[in-house]
């Protein structure tokens, strides 16, 4: 996951997107729900297709919702309002 965010700040969206979705197997494995969560929002983060960010983000919802992760659902719900609103 952290090089995922390292190839992020590089501008290297593509190949950071590639090692969050091998992050997101691993801890879909492990019933590991909060990295799953965090992977999800990092990859709506990079995605570049609108719908597919829109679909990680609300699956990164879901998942902190189901955690009672008040703060992180908040951030969330701010990246999807940011995805909407075309930023």
């Amino acid at each position: 996951m952290l090089l995922g965010q390292v190839l992020t700040d590089a501008g290297r969206s593509e190949e950071a997107a590639q090692h969050y979705l091998d992050a997101l197997s691993i801890a879909e494995a492990n019933d590991f729900r909060m990295m799953q969560g965090e992977i999800l929002s990092r990859l709506g983060e990079v995605e570049r297709n609108r719908s597919q960010r829109m679909d990680y983000l609300q699956r990164s919802l879901v998942v902190f919702r189901e955690l009672g992760a008040v703060d992180r659902m908040r951030d969330v719900q701010n990246s999807v309002h940011r995805v909407v609103m075309g930023h």
